[in-house]
């Protein structure tokens, strides 16, 4: 932007449940990440369970959960779809695993200057880090400790892996 603050591209908040692609384009001024601190991980977002979670905290109602269960299947699909026609997902793969591998690769190759990545979505985290709406009481936010150490996580080889294809997919050697 005009003062140096980058601008966000958050894709699980750009899909849409049509078109080809079901999303805007990537700019290249942007971060671009499939969350953020106050959106559910990647795979609490994908299985749904924090619409669960935001029912259980009394934040969402049970008629708005359905509507916003349909309208995040119809996302998932048009997403999934998407991605398996790029070549970013194998046909076969309906793992949380291949998802995030393919909407992580799908950023990654994007015109966007900066990316992104959530550790704890690397992990397939579902347990927020905040939940906003909630108080203190009713939620722990920003209060849970990561559930792996930095040298945990470098010395786990599929974290380690997928984020060496995120940089080949960035074009880095």
């Amino acid at each position: 932007g005009e003062h140096g603050v980058a601008r966000m591209y958050v894709l699980s908040i750009e899909l849409r449940d049509r078109d080809d692609p079901p999303f805007r384009p990537v700019p290249e001024d942007v971060v671009a990440s499939i969350g953020t601190h106050d959106l559910p991980p990647f795979a609490s977002w994908w299985r749904n369970s924090d619409i669960e979670e935001r029912i259980a905290l009394g934040v969402l109602t049970e008629e708005r959960a359905a509507i916003d269960r349909r309208e995040r299947w119809l996302q998932h699909e048009a997403l999934a779809r998407y991605l398996r026609s790029e070549g970013l997902l194998a046909e076969d793969d309906e793992s949380l695993e291949g998802v995030l591998r393919a909407c992580l690769a799908l950023l990654a190759r994007s015109d966007a200057k900066r990316l992104l990545v959530s550790l704890e979505d690397l992990w397939l985290e579902d347990r927020p880090q905040n939940v906003p709406g909630t108080m203190a009481d009713e939620y722990p936010s920003w209060r849970r400790r990561a559930r792996y150490s930095l040298e945990e996580i470098t010395g786990r080889p599929e974290l380690t892996a997928a984020l060496d294809a995120v940089w080949q997919h960035r074009g880095k050697p």
